[in-house]
């Protein structure tokens, strides 16, 4: 037996879809486990986990929500008891991968549960939805997507051909995975294009003095990604050289979707953290025009990017984020470095290209230092980010950091 998967769906509305779902997975070698997160009885399928367990979980009943007659309630009720019971399952070793197949409703009923599992854990939702936006979905993990293009309802010849993809791909995602040493040196590095110089050239001098470094690419679920790792304590320290979701949040830019946790995970679990300023020099966005950008940035300094545009950020901007970064800083069990460039924040930042503005720039630095605690170390450094001696700098500051016991 290869392991199990565990099925969760609505089995009052899919129950006979997941019945020949469990029957093409077991076909393929892998046992199941069937997950009602419905409120109705189950059609055509026995649950190995009831509907009722999931209200319970809730604190709530089957009987409560069917008399309440609330399908906004039904719905919050099963989701929260889907999220304590699969994790309680998971934890207790009862699958090792979960798939779902849904339309909208059931899709967002178990995306949550799903979010709530540790990144490496395989995640299948088969849905009718996977062109829509899906970041609510997803969230920050490693959640597979796969559209469904028919609606799932009843089976047919499409319907049992996605299905038979859905379970091979499932059973295909439970495969032996390396299994990192005790003594291993993760670290997480966060960057994004602009900054592509200091990235490449930090990698290098980290992985010259051993680390294993793992890169996140800061569009807001990537760096959350990251923080949900260092949560799971498999990063052992972070190195980031990128900020800028923090101009893109303010103004609802491309990479705006980070979360409360953004820079506070590390100094929660007390390893090594490493801070530089990279991108805040601009918010971007998804477009090729200043009819993009919001009404209220139209006299800012624009330059076209790629299939992004990007506008310079102002004083205003600075004040706030060194008021946020300083903030959580201050908070830190274990307090971080701060590495600040003085020519410069991306590769638009940089003496004679078009985002160059030290004087705004300062005024992130000096709101900075005027509120980070004596504790916390700022270093300087009179390069550009993306200059080989910036790099250098904050390859040592994290060295040392992470040589330095807590």
């Amino acid at each position: 037996m290869r392991g199990t998967v565990a099925i969760v769906a609505t089995m009052d509305t899919k129950g006979v879809e997941m019945a020949f779902l469990k029957e093409r997975i077991e076909a393929l070698g892998c046992a199941t486990l069937v997950i009602d997160i419905g409120v109705f009885e189950p059609e055509g399928i026995r649950p190995d986990v009831s509907r009722h367990e999931i209200a319970a979980a809730a604190g709530s009943s089957i009987p409560e929500l069917v008399a309440g007659g609330q399908k906004r309630r039904a719905f919050e009720t099963m989701s929260e008891g889907a999220g304590r019971k699969i994790d309680e399952l998971y934890k207790a070793g009862r699958f090792q991968a979960v798939v779902t197949a849904a339309g909208g409703t059931g899709t967002h009923l178990v995306s949550g549960a799903l979010q709530a599992l540790p990144i490496g854990v395989p995640k299948l939702i088969v849905t009718t939805v996977a062109s829509r936006d899906v970041s609510s979905i997803i969230g920050s993990k490693d959640v597979t997507l796969m559209h469904a293009v028919c609606d799932i309802i009843g089976l047919n010849f499409m319907s049992k051909g996605l299905l038979a993809t859905a379970a091979g791909a499932i059973t295909g995602m439970i495969v032996p995975k390396p299994v990192p040493p005790a003594d291993r040196r993760a670290i997480g590095l966060t960057s994004f294009s602009p900054l592509n110089g200091c990235a490449f050239s930090a990698t290098t001098g980290l992985r010259g003095l051993g680390y294993e470094v793992v890169p996140f690419h800061t569009v807001g679920s990537g760096s959350m990604a990251m923080e949900a790792l260092i949560g799971q304590g498999v990063l052992r320290g972070v190195l980031d050289l990128s900020l800028h979701e923090f101009v893109d949040w303010i103004h609802g830019g491309y990479c705006k979707s980070i979360g409360p946790d953004r820079l506070e995970t590390a100094g929660r679990m007390e390893v090594p953290h490493v801070i530089l300023p990279g991108g805040l020099d601009m918010a971007a966005f998804e477009c090729t025009s200043l009819e993009g950008v919001p009404a209220h940035l139209h006299d800012r300094l624009f330059v076209k990017h790629d299939f992004r545009s990007l506008i310079r950020s102002s004083g205003e901007d600075m004040a706030r984020i060194a008021a946020m970064v300083a903030e959580k800083a201050n908070r830190a069990k274990r307090a971080p470095t701060f590495v600040l460039p003085c020519r410069g924040w991306s590769s638009v930042d940089a003496p004679g290209k078009p985002f160059y503005d030290p004087e705004v720039n300062q005024v992130f630095v000096s709101g900075l230092r005027s509120l980070l605690g004596k504790h916390v170390r700022v270093v300087e450094v009179d390069a550009n980010i993306n200059d080989e001696e910036c790099a250098k700098v904050a390859v040592e500051e994290f060295h040392r950091e992470f040589q330095r016991k807590p």
